[in-house]
C-alpha cells in the first residue's frame, strides 16, 4: 500500500504495530496473530514471507517474555517440559508442511484459527475455571498437547499461546498458569521453526528485525500489567480483536 511505500515509514508502523501486539502477548499470551493479517493485508506481503520472519521474530519475543515471567515465578517449568518436549518437533514439521501448502490455504486456516481462539477466549473469560487441570492432567498428554500446539503454531505463523491458552484453559488450568506456559512454549516453538525454514525454505531477516523489536519491547510492559490486573479482563479485550480480525480476513475472500 502507498502509505506504508517509504522503507523509513514501512519500519517504523511495523515495530510499532509489533510493539502493541507484544504488551497484548505480555498481558495475556494472545496477540501474535494479529501480526500475520497485518503484513499481509496491510503491507500487501506474501503470506509464504510472513510467517518465517515472524517466526525467526518470536525467538527475540520467547527471550524477553520468559525472562519478564521468570522473574516473577509465574511459569511452571515442571509442565513447560513436557509440553515443549512435543512442541519442538511438532514446530519443525509445521515449518517444513508451510512450505508445500498454498496461500488461499494458509489464508483459510490462519482465519479458522483467528475467529476460533477469540470464541474461545471470549468464553473462557466468561466462565468458572477452577484451576484443577494442571493436577489432573497426566504429563503424556501434556507432550501430545506441544505436538499439536508446535505444529499448528508452526503452520500458521504464531509463536504457540494462540493454540495453547484456549486448551489449557480447556483442560481447566489456572488462567495464569496457562499463561505462563504460553510463554515458555515458545522457546522450543521459534527457533525450532525457525530451523525448518532455512533449511527447506528462506527468511527475510529484514522483516523479522522491526517485528522481533517490538515485540520484545512491548512484552515487557505487557508482563508488568499481567501482574497487577486481571488477565480475564485483558483477555475479553483480545478477544474481541481476534474476532474483529478474523472478520477482516474472510471479508478479503469476497473482495
Amino acid at each position: 500500500m502507498d502509505v506504508l511505500s517509504t522503507p523509513v515509514l514501512f519500519y517504523s508502523v511495523t515495530t510499532g504495530f509489533c510493539f502493541l501486539v507484544g504488551v497484548l502477548i505480555g498481558t495475556c499470551g494472545i496477540g501474535g496473530i494479529l501480526i500475520i493479517p497485518f503484513l499481509v493485508y496491510v503491507a500487501s506481503i506474501d503470506i509464504h514471507i510472513v510467517i518465517p520472519a515472524c517466526m525467526a521474530g518470536f525467538i527475540v519475543n520467547a527471550i524477553f517474555a520468559n525472562y519478564a515471567y521468570a522473574k516473577r515465578g509465574s511459569i511452571r517449568w515442571d509442565k513447560a517440559l513436557f509440553i515443549s518436549i512435543g512442541a519442538a518437533p511438532g514446530a519443525y514439521l509445521g515449518s517444513v508442511t508451510v512450505l508445500a501448502v498454498s496461500s488461499l490455504v494458509l489464508e483459510v486456516i490462519m482465519a479458522t484459527l483467528v475467529i476460533g481462539s477469540g470464541l474461545r477466549a471470549f468464553l473462557s473469560s466468561s466462565s468458572e475455571n477452577r484451576g484443577l487441570g494442571i493436577h489432573r492432567v497426566p504429563n503424556g498428554a501434556l507432550i501430545l498437547v506441544g505436538l499439536a500446539v508446535g505444529y499448528g503454531s508452526s503452520l500458521s505463523g504464531t509463536g504457540g499461546p494462540l493454540l495453547l491458552i484456549p486448551t489449557l484453559l480447556l483442560l481447566d488450568f489456572p488462567i495464569m498458569v496457562a499463561v505462563g506456559l504460553s510463554m515458555a512454549i515458545q522457546i522450543p516453538i521459534a527457533p525450532f521453526a525457525t530451523l525448518g525454514h532455512v533449511i527447506h525454505g528462506t527468511i527475510d531477516w529484514a522483516l523479522a528485525v522491526p517485528v522481533a523489536v517490538g515485540l520484545s519491547s512491548g512484552v515487557l510492559i505487557g508482563a508488568r500489567i499481567a501482574h497487577k490486573i486481571s488477565a480475564i479482563t485483558m483477555q475479553r479485550t483480545v478477544a474481541v480483536a481476534l474476532l474483529g480480525c478474523g472478520a477482516m480476513i474472510v471479508a478479503q475472500f469476497f473482495v
